[in-house]
């Protein structure tokens, strides 16, 4: 029903701020909106961390295909291209990542990317 996927997609859009949120307060001042590479020596494994390498980008698609469903049902076509997009960013910061600290290669092992 209609009520069911706007009920579904509230849900699922809060989880992903939730997580997005919780994400960003744990990796506190290495954040940064491009990685940098002065940042790029400290891994951080602990929390939502320890769960997936990009769980700031998690909760942004999970909140995406949230609002989707709460838009409408066909709104989730738009949720794969956002998914590829937030998907290429990871995989590029990792590249990044991956040439400044050869420790990160450990954690890909350890913890995976989730989406």
């Amino acid at each position: 029903t209609t009520r069911g996927l706007y009920s579904s997609g509230f849900t699922l859009a809060c989880l992903g701020l939730v997580i997005a949120f919780v994400a960003r307060l744990q990796l506190r001042s290495y954040w940064s909106p491009i990685t940098k590479t002065s940042n790029s020596k400290k891994i951080l494994s602990t929390g939502l961390f320890y769960l997936s390498r990009h769980p700031i980008y998690l909760g942004r698609l999970l909140f995406f295909i949230g609002v989707m469903l709460m838009l409408n049902i066909l709104g989730l076509v738009f949720a794969l291209p956002y998914w590829f997009m937030l998907r290429r960013r990871a995989i590029m910061e990792e590249d990044i990542l991956l040439k400044k600290n050869p420790g990160y290669k450990i954690y890909m092992k350890k913890v995976k990317r989730i989406f």
